[in-house]
């Protein structure tokens, strides 16, 4: 499951850096009516068949979810990226529990690697991003009411670049962070009942770095 972060990388490359017809990153309307077409397919539930009717009740949240959230900060726009497995909202598995995953999230956002770190990119995005849109998925009717999951998994994809050399076409590269969030501790967070640092603590966090190719390692981060 950690490799959702790992192979979200070369989708966004190709969706938001090269703008590749095929890959062509979707506007949140566009992802909201795909979900509603009765041949969208989840791919988590290929897995695990038995899932099935958990994507049932919970495809009026995701459709709810991304109609909503559609903008990171004020004013970029959210983008959501088609990834090689094709489904960017699926059903999955992770040690026994039952997670809704948007795997897609494609922010338009290049850092500077000679003043930040991996890891301080990171918790930029999960404070600047993850954290925003948990508190909209989480504050959703449809999810609260009709959605049986144990969590959610949100995967962001953005860039990073060393200014300090020329070539744009070697120096930026994507990196993806992954966060799966517990349901309950979403909604506190979003009732406002759980600070962000509690929250940070609570999630289980993977990244894959500029310099990683397929792997994405399980970290902590901390909020500066």
């Amino acid at each position: 499951m950690p490799d959702l972060a790992a192979f979200a990388k070369n989708p966004w490359s190709l969706a938001i850096r090269f703008q590749v017809e095929k890959y062509k990153a979707l506007t949140p309307a566009e992802l909201a009516e795909a979900i509603k077409r009765e041949d969208y397919n989840p791919v988590g539930v290929a897995k695990h068949p038995s899932q099935l009717p958990v994507w049932r009740k919970c495809s009026e949240c995701a459709v709810e979810f991304v109609s909503n959230w559609t903008y990171v900060g004020e004013a970029n726009s959210v983008q959501w990226v088609k990834g090689f497995r094709d489904s960017i909202v699926t059903i999955e598995k992770y040690q026994g529990k039952t997670y809704m995953a948007f795997n897609g999230v494609g922010i338009d956002t290049v850092f500077n690697t000679l003043r930040t770190t991996a890891r301080s990119r990171a918790a930029n995005i999960f404070e600047k991003v993850v954290v925003p849109a948990v508190k909209k998925l989480a504050g959703a009717k449809s999810c609260s009411a009709t959605c049986p999951v144990d969590g959610y998994i949100l995967v962001v994809t953005y860039g990073s670049k060393d200014f300090s050399k020329r070539s744009d076409v070697l120096n930026l590269e994507a990196e993806a962070l992954l966060v799966l969030a517990p349901a309950q501790d979403a909604r506190q967070l979003a009732a406002n009942l759980m600070d962000t640092e509690s929250f940070l603590e609570r999630c289980i966090i993977f990244l894959s770095d500029r310099d990683a190719i397929f792997e994405a390692t399980r970290v902590k981060l901390r909020l500066e």
